[in-house]
């Protein structure tokens, strides 16, 4: 669970700072403002995502797919919404504003798969021999 956390949580940063370089290099405040409102809206919606899994508690991997699934989809759904909900009064850059939040929403979406994909792959190793198998590894205890 603290490994999906960190990775949701730190996966937008490096598209938000090149952004943010980006808008110091162009038009300037603008830019600079939608990269602040992209992030409000992508953290609104990571956060939902998370509340959605810590609430659920500890489960082992095997039964943690849908709930990433589920979680993530939540995630989306709300940044989108609170992306135009800032979006509509504000009308910031329009292009520069949505296409950072869709990257920053791709990239969240590549570390919480990566973080799943690489748990379920530790639960599933064949074990050493003489020991038994045991699916009861559980999301929390991977480790990016």
């Amino acid at each position: 669970m603290w490994a999906v956390t960190a990775w949701v949580l730190g996966a937008p940063v490096p598209v938000l700072t090149v952004a943010a370089i980006l808008a110091l290099l162009g038009p300037g405040q603008a830019s600079l403002s939608s990269v602040a409102r992209v992030s409000v809206a992508l953290y609104a919606g990571t956060a939902a995502g998370l509340l959605i899994l810590w609430s659920v508690g500890a489960r082992q991997v095997f039964s943690w797919g849908p709930l990433v699934i589920g979680a993530g989809v939540i995630r989306m759904a709300v940044a989108l919404a609170a992306g135009a909900a800032i979006y509509d009064p504000q009308r910031p850059d329009r292009v520069f504003f949505w296409g950072v939040l869709l990257v920053a929403l791709l990239a969240t979406l590549a570390a919480e798969t990566a973080v799943a994909r690489a748990a379920i792959a530790r639960a599933t190793r064949k074990p050493a021999t003489g020991a038994a198998a045991s699916p009861a590894i559980r999301m929390e205890t991977s480790a990016a």
